[in-house]
């Protein structure tokens, strides 16, 4: 079976259709989930699978957050902190969440600028797994390439007139490429 054959928003896996996790992202500009809110475009692992990067700038939201909830198919979220990252105006403190903030630290609290979200795998879905082999040592040497090509005719001859050259005004040019 082929995703193409399973109904929107699924995918197959292990000769099934399954369910894609959808994560939706709601943030609130006061503690407690109150206050503004705004709904982050939904995520989908089969997507974004290294997650979807949310620039708050872009959307109004820039150091406005104070509180967010994930929806049941959020794997994390890593908030950014505005902070420069030195003794004198803080460092940035980039926290990773899995579930829920009703209200967050003091020095994230209306100071995040960017966030990155990520959907749940695909039920199904192996995990990735780096390879592990070594390049065998029994390879042979490659053969050298040896590249004569013929040599080349020129078209044009510079400061002559020639087929690709005109004369004009006592100045050859290119008419192909103009003056």
């Amino acid at each position: 079976q082929m995703d193409t054959e399973c109904p929107l928003h699924h995918a197959c896996r292990e000769f099934e259709c399954k369910a894609i996790p959808i994560c939706h992202v709601k943030m609130y500009d006061g503690s407690g989930y109150r206050g503004s809110s705004y709904s982050l475009d939904p995520v989908k692992a089969s997507n974004h699978p290294s997650g979807a990067k949310f620039l708050l700038k872009n959307m109004g939201w820039y150091d406005r957050i104070s509180s967010f909830k994930l929806s049941e198919g959020c794997r994390k979220v890593k908030l950014f902190d505005d902070d420069p990252g030195n003794v004198f105006e803080g460092y940035a403190q980039n926290p990773t969440y899995t579930s829920d903030k009703s209200s967050l630290s003091d020095d994230l609290n209306n100071d995040v600028w960017q966030i990155i979200v990520w959907a749940k795998p695909i039920p199904g879905t192996p995990p990735f797994q780096p390879g592990q082999g070594k390049a065998p040592s029994n390879l042979p040497q490659p053969k050298p390439v040896k590249f004569n090509p013929a040599k080349d005719h020129l078209f044009a001859e510079p400061c002559r007139v020639s087929d690709g050259l005109m004369k004009k005004d006592d100045a050859t040019h290119f008419p192909n490429i103009g003056k």
